[in-house]
């Protein structure tokens, strides 16, 4: 018993090894920024504790109209995609491997277009006769 519960504790440090510097980016940009920034709302210009900031935000037509529309907009493509998605998913889960691998691959690839699209990019500039590379000779440095 005691050497599962000591496999499972290295097993359980590993993770945290593994986890902690994803753990600290997100922390270090997302979560202290946010709350940061939150902290600084409490407060009105004299540094006293106030809710004036949030009352002059909701005072304003143009902010809870935007306000609004983020709200309908984040909804309406949330429920588009359970929509679609599970209706996709389940069906891919009941294709034969090989058809669900090809219908995946069809879902999959509008996000590799813009990596394509870059990496072509990059080809074209700097190939031999690129245009880094026609630089770099015509200024005589290669």
């Amino acid at each position: 018993a005691d050497a599962l519960n000591a496999d499972a504790r290295r097993e359980a440090h590993g993770m945290l090894a593994l986890l902690s510097p994803g753990l600290f980016l997100v922390f270090a940009v997302i979560i202290v920024p946010i709350g940061w920034l939150f902290w600084l709302s409490l407060f009105d210009e004299s540094g006293r504790l106030s809710a004036a900031n949030y009352a002059r935000f909701f005072e304003q037509a143009s902010y809870i109209k935007t306000f609004v529309t983020t709200f309908k907009v984040a909804f309406t493509v949330t429920g588009a995609c359970v929509l679609l998605g599970y209706p996709l998913a389940y069906m891919l889960s009941q294709l034969p491997r090989r058809a669900a691998s090809i219908c995946l691959i069809f879902v999959i690839l509008p996000f590799w277009t813009s990596v394509l699209v870059r990496t072509y990019a990059w080809l074209v500039i700097l190939q031999r006769k690129g245009l880094v590379n026609t630089w770099l000779i015509d200024l005589g440095i290669i």
